[in-house]
């Protein structure tokens, strides 16, 4: 924090009049920092800057982020329909600009505060981000903090919990590759419960 609170003032000082990309990134690694620490409200201001500064300059994509983040604060602070609207915002960005990757993790985000004020929204964005993993080859690491924390309960249908099944079967292998047991472990855990649910009993002692 002390750093990059260094670097803005410096950035600041020699920034030419008007907005400036490297002050843009600086506020909002600020944010993230802040938001770490549990300061929200810094956090916020700065997440708010940056945005400012990203719309000023037609950075769309780093616009987006910030308003993902500042979704973000408003879902932790409890105010569930700005953090909707915020996710919803960035997530058009990303897709029109056919950032996958990003896609996918605003849906999860929008996807995780919908379940945490218990919306229907929650169910409904589980088959949108299965969709989007199925047809896109989005980040292992990106993937797999999604696969992890999707509610095996919100995907309702048997169709969507065998492709939720085979997303997790490519996240073993990978962890496999990479010789990764704690990924590993949590992969396995994560078939075990599936298989349960589908009445696989066998499979579901192997897993666990």
């Amino acid at each position: 924090r002390n750093q990059l609170e260094q670097a803005r003032e410096i950035g600041e000082e020699y920034a030419d009049e008007g907005p400036n990309l490297l002050v843009g990134v600086l506020h909002n690694n600020l944010g993230r920092v802040y938001q770490d620490i549990g300061d929200n409200d810094t956090a916020l201001y700065y997440y708010q800057e940056s945005r400012k500064t990203f719309r000023e300059l037609g950075e769309q994509l780093l616009y987006a982020e910030a308003v993902e983040n500042i979704g973000g604060i408003h879902g932790f602070l409890g105010d569930g329909d700005r953090a909707i609207k915020s996710l919803e915002e960035a997530l058009a960005i990303y897709r029109e600009s056919k950032n996958r990757d990003r896609e996918a993790q605003a849906l999860f985000n929008l996807y995780a505060i919908s379940r945490a004020d218990d919306l229907p929204l929650a169910s409904e964005s589980v088959s949108e981000i299965l969709t989007l993993l199925q047809e896109y080859n989005i980040d292992q690491e990106v993937e797999s903090s999604i696969l992890f924390g999707i509610l095996l309960h919100d995907i309702g249908d048997e169709a969507w919990r065998l492709v939720y099944r085979e997303r997790l079967h490519q996240l073993r292998r990978f962890y496999e590759r990479r010789d990764d047991p704690v990924g590993l472990g949590r992969a396995h855990q994560k078939l075990a419960n599936v298989e349960q649910l589908l009445g696989n009993l066998d499979q579901m002692v192997a897993h666990a």
